[in-house]
């Protein structure tokens, strides 16, 4: 059974996360969060800004798929111990390009 957890909405339009999501979330004060309108009521979404120069672009996904595909038919597989190690070489391969 899950607690509900209600709060009040402050003077000030806010309102207190309770701790347990905070810490379930790993959210911080300062960090940001997204809230989108959905049909059962608002959802809250923590989000990252990433600086432009490191975001992937949409001809950046297009081409990894592409190179996936390829390793993919060669059967050129690669384990990554963790998401870090992943991330660096897919910026690795893309420089290359």
């Amino acid at each position: 059974m899950q607690l509900a957890l209600i709060r009040p909405i402050g003077r000030r339009n806010q309102i207190t996360i309770p701790p347990q999501l905070l810490k379930r979330f790993g959210l911080h004060p300062g960090d940001l969060v997204n809230f989108r309108q959905e049909r059962e009521g608002i959802l809250m979404k923590p989000v990252e800004v990433v600086e432009r120069k490191e975001a992937w672009t949409k001809e950046d996904l297009e081409d990894m798929e592409r190179t996936f595909e390829k390793q993919k038919e060669k059967k050129e597989y690669i384990r990554f111990s963790d998401s870090d190690s992943a991330l660096k070489h897919l910026r690795k391969i893309m420089k290359k390009k």
